[in-house]
């Protein structure tokens, strides 16, 4: 029934369309259930409508009780005083139209539940469609009438105007909703003129061709990034499915090549084998080559103390022999160069010890992930 009534009053208007004065930017129909009881045409940028008795319109105010109805019922009577202050309607710069309740019983915007047959704001969709006490709310939206263009001309490029002239009427209910137009006591048709006349202007429809023009490529590039993120996000998938993915896919170069020694030492250390028998120095690894007397870690903390002074040699503690300094073929030089030795020993103990921490320290976070 409502849509009727609208498609109606549409037709009544496109019958007069010449006549309309040029600046009047909205047409409002009130009507009692489903009979329309006036008309009216806003050239003034804003305009109230009340239940208040006073003058049939002038211009900025419509008092709803001055009108008379020969088939308005008792609900209805009943219900006209209770609209109060009433809403304030505006018209934007851009063509939109603002709503604001004045008065204390409710203003409800008609069909908030069903938006996409609608030019309405979030603001609206928010609120269920009840206009708040003195806040003003965009119950038709200029820009979203724009993308129901765009969106015409698209899937509808013969030019029917049908559903965009029908998108450009708003209904609010007064005091009581009802579900369909003959059960609302008092209701508003507000057709938005300024949005019927963008469905013809050149110059709108030029700058909607332009923004439908820049969606569509913007789409392309979003649809481009999108795929892009997927892939990267499927390929991290992938690799969190194979626990041993670092394993079977080495980098170029490495494949083939010997396991590092840092490797080496934590399997080691799984197996609770000492590093220091499976490592060597160079030059003890020279000694062994050589056939002479090698000194490892263990050898020099057994037979040389750490020197206290510029002399150090071995210790030898059997009898006939006296802690003196000798010169054997490990030690060529003087007590200095012994003590130049110990010092390179102590750093070599420092580093293997720190390097067993740390790898310690990562088998135990590798077991813990």
């Amino acid at each position: 029934m409502e849509y009727n009534i609208i498609q109606e009053s549409l037709a009544h208007l496109y019958a007069k369309w010449k006549s309309v004065d040029p600046d009047a930017w909205c047409k409002i129909v009130y009507l009692e259930r489903d009979r329309i009881v006036q008309k009216f045409y806003i050239l003034e940028r804003e305009v109230t409508i009340d239940g208040k008795v006073g003058s049939e319109f002038d211009g900025e105010r419509i008092s709803l009780s001055y009108f008379r109805n020969e088939y308005r019922d008792d609900e209805t009577a009943s219900i006209l005083p209770y609209v109060g202050q009433g809403v304030k309607l505006r018209k934007d710069m851009d063509g939109s139209i603002t709503a604001t309740r004045l008065g204390k019983n409710p203003v409800i915007v008609r069909g908030h539940d069903d938006p996409s047959e609608h030019c309405f704001s979030l603001d609206v969709i928010n609120h269920e469609g009840k206009l708040p006490h003195h806040v003003p709310v965009k119950i038709f939206d200029m820009e979203e009438f724009k993308c129901q263009m765009a969106i015409q001309m698209k899937i509808n490029p013969n030019g029917d105007d049908t559903i965009l002239r029908y998108q450009s009427v708003t209904c609010l209910s007064l005091v009581k909703d009802g579900i369909e137009a003959g059960d609302t006591p008092c209701w508003l048709l507000v057709i938005n003129l300024c949005a019927l006349r963008a469905i013809d202007d050149p110059i709108v429809k030029t700058h909607v061709e332009q923004k439908l023009a820049e969606f569509a490529v913007r789409t392309e590039e979003e649809l481009e990034m999108d795929l892009e993120k997927q892939e990267k996000s499927d390929e991290l998938a992938a690799r969190h499915k194979q626990r041993h993915w670092s394993k079977l896919n080495q980098r170029k170069g490495l494949e083939g090549s010997e396991a590092p020694l840092r490797k080496t030492k934590f399997e080691l250390m799984k197996k609770d084998k000492n590093i220091g028998d499976n490592l060597h120095y160079s030059w003890e690894i020279e000694a062994q080559k050589s056939k002479m007397l090698h000194l490892n870690v263990e050898y020099l903390q057994e037979h040389y103390e750490e020197p206290e002074s510029h002399v150090g040699g071995l210790r030898h503690t059997g009898r006939g022999h006296p802690g003196s300094v000798i010169s054997s073929m490990m030690y060529p030089g003087s007590g200095s160069s012994v003590r130049r030795d110990w010092a390179k020993v102590k750093v070599a103990i420092k580093l293997e010890k720190r390097m067993d921490e740390e790898a310690l320290q990562e088998i135990a976070e590798d077991e813990e992930s």
